[in-house]
């Protein structure tokens, strides 16, 4: 199917693609969606933006990322999102958007962005597939600047079954990232209000992350943590190298609800001979349960982080 690219003249706002998700009837769908990219050329990226967004997902460092004059992944990926969410609120999208959950993102650095200039955002869809758990598509994201390109993003959303026979995987991934461990841990706490916090600082205003209201009327018991948030601040406590292409790579099994308190670990290994370098594991876990007694670890979210070196 040929492509079709719709140049915008800037990028669309998060908030008016909800809206438009959140009130449209439901309308008949198919796998022949046409290959549409939408693209935005001169994107500025805004200083204090992304100062901000650095501050908040690095709130006990003064120096937010490795280098001032760079931007944190975390807000490339904010960067390049709302034009994701419009392609999905589109009325013949394959999927109905407002059933997705975002559940993984990888996002290869290529290099650093840099704090105040302009680049090209370009987003289509990828892959259609399916899961034990549901339905799947992916949305990617290439940034580039003159031609080069400074960093692809692909988004991987869910949309479950009604046959749901993800749990064993589930707790394959837990056994694999166990919170019992002598690995180097934080304990972050996570107020009320953090989701109305991300969504200030990224733009992402998802209502399941914004308010008990409207996270309820989507199904979910309260706000939930942002997983983005989640990754960007394990990104920022590892402080990787920026001077080599970085592959930036995380999974949300379980969100926590908000306020929470989430117990991060990592582990970190340097692969000699290989055309990758040092590669930092990280998994989040927090606790549920009615009482204390009764409470148990729950995986909220795993990744990696790799400095790549070229073979």
């Amino acid at each position: 199917m040929p492509s079709t690219t719709k140049t915008l003249a800037r990028v669309p706002s998060a908030a008016a693609a909800w809206a438009a998700i959140l009130t449209r009837a439901p309308v008949a769908r198919s796998e022949a969606f046409a290959d549409l990219r939408y693209i935005v050329r001169g994107v500025r990226v805004d200083r204090a933006r992304a100062m901000r967004y650095s501050r908040l997902v690095a709130p006990k460092r003064q120096e937010p990322w490795p280098e001032a004059s760079f931007t944190h992944p975390g807000f490339v990926h904010a960067l390049a999102q709302p034009l994701g969410l419009s392609l999905m609120a589109r009325p013949r999208f394959p999927l109905p958007a407002l059933g997705l959950v975002h559940v993984k993102n990888s996002l290869l650095v290529h290099r650093p962005v840099r704090v105040g200039e302009k680049i090209d955002i370009e987003t289509r869809v990828g892959s259609l597939g399916s899961t034990p758990k549901g339905r799947t598509c992916e949305v990617v994201s290439v940034i580039s600047r003159g031609g080069e390109i400074l960093a692809t993003d692909v988004s991987t959303y869910l949309l479950r079954g009604s046959a749901d026979t993800g749990n064993q995987r589930d707790s394959e991934v837990a056994e694999h990232y166990p919170l019992a461990t002598n690995a180097p841990r934080s304990r972050w706490r996570l107020s009320a209000g953090t989701g109305r916090e991300f969504a200030r600082a990224s733009g992402d205003v998802h209502p399941v992350h914004v308010s008990a209201l409207s996270a309820r009327a989507l199904g979910a018991p309260g706000p939930l943590a942002h997983g983005m948030l989640l990754g960007s601040r394990a990104l920022s406590e590892i402080r990787p190298s920026v001077s080599t292409p970085l592959l930036w790579e995380l999974e949300f099994p379980s969100l926590p609800p908000l306020p929470a308190t989430v117990w991060v670990r990592y582990e970190r290994e340097t692969r000699r001979g290989e055309p990758a370098g040092e590669k930092v594991t990280f998994s989040g876990f927090n606790f549920h349960g009615p009482t204390p007694a009764d409470r148990t670890a729950h995986l909220s979210f795993f990744g990696c982080v790799s400095s790549l070196i070229a073979a």
